[in-house]
């Protein structure tokens, strides 16, 4: 039976082993006399060990945290034993809430690891919890996984305008690792300041409609400049190719389309 990790069941075990240490439980003491971790601390203990933003060798990149797996759920995980449980999302184009069985290996000193889905398309999260780990990690980048290699999982910077932003409009937009303001940050380049976004379903002019954006160095953080390209795009590949027309030598005049530039300064 695989160990699960879940916060109560880490509680449970702490104090179990701190009454172990003090020869018994001794009459009248409650459990907050005991010299246990506080609930910040075990929220720490069982934080996913593989969170963070990762880039992978097919050229897309992840974001993992406790709870999610890029659009996927994580229900169960097991940072000793290197497992998930995760579960598609309802709107997965082709296996929605479906269950997957996920293992990856320990990462190595520059931060990269594997990982292999070793079962997926499963119909419930105790069918998860019952998969095999068939797996095999001596060679992941050869094989291993199936009939296939395993995906390679490389740190990856989060886009450099992180924060929360006020516009020369009167607006504000907070950029996150995931989202600029309301839309998904889908493809970007630090070096080269340009970013692809996804519109959201519910988006009043272009639901789900993709858009190429370019931004100017910015000055100290504290200020930059970026242009919409191009908008209304229908899928991500046109995106990726779209050609930037922009012309930052004036943004507060022009140089975005017939437009100026926005700008761009520390929120409140």
């Amino acid at each position: 039976m695989r160990l699960l990790t879940k916060i109560p069941q880490i509680k449970t075990a702490l104090i179990t082993l701190t009454l172990l240490a003090v020869g018994g439980c001794v009459e009248g003491t409650t459990i907050e006399d005991l010299d246990v971790p506080t609930d910040d601390v075990i929220e720490t203990l069982t934080d996913l060990e593989i969170g963070g933003l990762w880039s992978d060798n097919y050229g897309g990149w992840t974001s993992i945290d406790n709870a999610s797996w890029g659009t996927k759920s994580i229900l169960e995980y097991n940072n000793t034993e290197n497992w998930a449980v995760t579960q598609n999302a309802e709107n997965d184009e082709w296996s929605p809430n479906l269950f997957s069985f996920v293992v990856w290996t320990d990462a190595t000193e520059d931060g990269q690891w594997f990982h292999c889905t070793v079962a997926y398309d499963l119909d419930s999260l105790a069918d998860a919890l019952a998969v095999e780990d068939s797996s095999d990690a001596t060679d992941p980048e050869n094989g291993g996984c199936g009939d296939f290699a395993w995906t390679a999982m490389s740190p990856r910077e989060p886009i450099e305008l992180v924060g929360v932003w006020s516009d020369n409009y009167g607006g504000e937009t907070d950029i996150s690792t995931l989202m600029w303001g309301a839309a998904h940050l889908r493809e970007y380049d630090n070096q080269e300041n340009w970013a692809v976004t996804q519109n959201p379903t519910d988006d009043e002019w272009g639901p789900n409609q993709f858009n190429y954006v370019v931004w100017t160095e910015p000055s100290a953080d504290t200020e930059w400049w970026f242009c919409t390209v191009a908008y209304g795009i229908d899928d991500l590949s046109s995106a990726l190719v779209t050609e930037d027309t922009s012309d930052d030598a004036n943004p507060s005049e022009a140089g975005c389309g017939d437009f100026a530039w926005t700008q761009m300064s520390v929120g409140e």
